[in-house]
């Protein structure tokens, strides 16, 4: 009956310290995960901050361009 329960123990034992050691991994996954993702999400930003100008620049320039082409219209006769 004791040989059986030293068996458990160690395996308990075993299998408590494989958690542990997967517990650190996964933090330093995570951490590496997180330091990864963070310049990602940064340059994500940026460029939808740069997306967001280059779209209201070429509205702008449309609008522009439909202004000049109606004062056009409007000196030449027909």
């Amino acid at each position: 009956m004791n040989e059986l329960l030293d068996q458990l123990e160690a395996k308990m034992i075993g299998l408590m310290d494989q958690c542990e050691a997967l517990r650190r991994d996964n933090d330093m996954l995570r951490q590496e995960f997180d330091r990864t993702l963070t310049p990602l999400r940064q340059e994500v930003e940026t460029l939808r901050e740069e997306l967001a100008r280059e779209r209201s620049v070429r509205e702008a320039t449309t609008q522009r361009i439909d202004a000049l082409l109606l004062r056009v219209k409007e000196r030449i006769p027909e």
